[in-house]
């Protein structure tokens, strides 16, 4: 069983002059929203989706308030905990201006910006458990959407400090000294990933970059290719006449000069 709660609450406020009410047209957009950023936090905390389910527990009017508990699906390693603590993790960190999770890349802050939708329609607050939803929560998402971008790619360093606890990821140290990246990967990839631990490596995957920085912040990695190391490499010696005949009979100079030439 989890040790922290399974449930959340969430209420919106409505405009003073409707008493706090808010309309349902509103009120199901709101939660449209809600149920969006769970399944992307499910999906960056465990790496799949459908293994929680919410269910409606606390209804109230007046402010719109509803209380929603995370339930277990399937047989899997019970994952609510770690799914609502990023969640709210990451609710928190947006209105606070703080420093996200790595696993929350760029189009998880727009999902999550959209948690603050009711205050651009007339709606006086929005509350996630004990946490405001307020306007500098709308300009933090921006200031993160406005310096970050994704795109297809690969990037190349040493794997080091693989992480299996609350996630599937491991730190890529890039060849130039003071930048490590964060990469996520499936846990189909966990046997691979436990084979190339202090190798040097190539990942290929969606990057997300963050302000002038050459190297990605986030990696979400679909393939690896994992490279020998230098100790591993036949040394010259080692490599002398392994390949008889590839000069078609030249010798060893004939051959250097023709390759020149050419």
């Amino acid at each position: 069983m989890p040790t922290e709660p399974t449930t959340v609450t969430v209420r919106v406020v409505g405009a003073d002059d409707e008493g706090g009410a808010v309309f349902l047209s509103e009120f199901r957009q709101f939660c449209d929203g809600l149920e969006v950023c769970l399944r992307r936090t499910e999906s960056r905390a465990t790496g799949h989706t459908g293994r929680v389910a919410y269910k409606l527990v606390g209804l109230a009017t007046g402010s719109a308030s509803l209380t929603f508990e995370a339930v277990r699906r399937g047989r899997g390693r019970d994952a609510r905990g770690r799914v609502l603590r990023l969640f709210r993790k990451t609710v928190s960190a947006i209105q606070r201006g703080k420093g996200l999770d790595p696993r929350i890349g760029p189009d998880d802050v727009s999902a999550f910006k959209k948690l603050a939708s009711p205050l651009n329609r007339g709606s006086k607050s929005v509350f996630i458990d004990d946490t405001e939803i307020t306007s500098q929560y709308i300009a933090n998402a921006d200031k993160i959407l406005n310096t970050s971008l994704a795109q297809e790619g690969t990037v190349s360093g040493s794997l080091e400090r693989v992480n299996v606890h609350d996630r599937y990821g491991f730190i890529l140290f890039p060849p130039i000294e003071g930048y490590e990246i964060s990469c996520l990967f499936p846990e189909e990839m966990l046997d691979q990933v436990r084979l190339a631990i202090k190798h040097n490596v190539t990942v290929n995957g969606l990057m997300h970059y963050y302000a002038d920085s050459p190297f990605p912040k986030v990696v979400r990695v679909v393939s690896m290719e994992i490279h020998p190391n230098d100790d591993d490499l036949p040394t010259l010696e080692e490599l002398r006449g392994m390949a008889p005949g590839c000069t078609g009979g030249l010798t060893a100079v004939e051959f250097t000069r023709a390759v020149r030439d050419d």
